[in-house]
C-alpha cells in the first residue's frame, strides 16, 4: 500500500474523532427538547467514546461521516438561530 494513502488515512480518522467529541459535547449542552429534537439524527455518533463510534465506520466512509456531522452542526445552529436569533452572536 502507498504511504501517502496510509498517512492520509491515519490524518482522517483523528479529525473524525474530533468532530465526533464536539458533536457529543454540543449534545450535551443542548436542552432536552433539543436534544430529542437531534438525537435520531446523530444516533450513531452519540452511542459510546468517540474513538469508539470512530472504530465502527470504515475508512472508506470517513470523508462522507466528516461532512454529515458538519452539516448537521450547520443545521443545529440554524435551526436555534431561527428560534432565538438575539441569543447568538452576530456571523463576522
Amino acid at each position: 500500500m502507498d504511504s501517502t494513502q496510509v498517512l492520509s488515512n491515519l490524518a482522517r480518522m483523528p479529525r473524525l474523532e474530533l468532530m465526533v467529541s464536539v458533536l457529543q459535547a454540543v449534545h450535551k449542552q443542548l436542552g432536552e427538547s433539543d436534544q430529542k429534537r437531534v438525537e435520531k439524527r446523530w444516533e450513531p455518533y452519540l452511542e459510546g467514546r468517540p474513538h469508539l463510534v470512530c472504530f465502527k465506520i470504515p475508512t472508506r466512509e470517513t470523508k462522507d461521516h466528516l461532512l454529515t456531522i458538519s452539516q448537521e452542526l450547520d443545521r443545529l445552529e440554524t435551526e436555534l438561530a431561527e428560534a432565538a436569533p438575539e441569543s447568538l452572536p452576530l456571523s463576522t
